[in-house]
């Protein structure tokens, strides 16, 4: 499940036993389900792995080629499953995604809750399945369009 996490730790016994003390008191241990999904990640790490990259790498070329056929600049990523989109210049990233949220009811990720560096980008996530993942390109694109088109006849162009 995206956005859960679970770590393990190795080193000296009596500094593990301190960590173990402060995770226990500071977060009350990780929920059972996620241990057991990380166990039997440890025991089948091969072929959920292998799965798991040949769907993700299918949804990202399927998002490519979306993107692209809207003139959609996006910036490849062969190591997660987000895309960052670049904005059209001047536009702000938060503004945006609130809008496309609010009209479209699609949810992006601004990229300045990132920081400055994230500014005039959203970040798409890949986790969907290709038929949401799909449909939500294709609003993307056209809500994207409109907003050029709505810019061009505000500008006199």
């Amino acid at each position: 499940m995206a956005g859960w996490r679970i770590a393990f730790a190795v080193g000296n016994k009596d500094i593990i036993k301190l960590l173990e003390q402060y995770i226990r008191s500071s977060v009350g241990g990780t929920f059972g389900a996620v241990q057991d999904a990380a166990s039997y990640a440890l025991k089948h790490t091969r072929e959920e792995r292998d799965g798991l990259r040949r769907l993700y790498k299918e949804r990202r070329q399927l998002a490519m080629r979306l993107l692209k056929n809207y003139d959609i600049s996006v910036s490849p990523s062969s190591g997660t499953f987000f895309l960052w989109i670049t904005l059209p210049q001047g536009w702000d990233d938060l503004a945006f995604a609130n809008e496309l949220l609010k009209v479209h009811g699609l949810a992006v990720v601004a990229g300045s809750a990132f920081g400055a560096a994230g500014r005039g980008h959203i970040r798409i996530s890949l986790v969907s399945d290709t038929a949401v993942l799909r449909q939500g390109i294709e609003e993307l694109g056209r809500f994207m369009n409109m907003k050029i088109e709505g810019d061009k006849d505000a500008e006199g162009f």
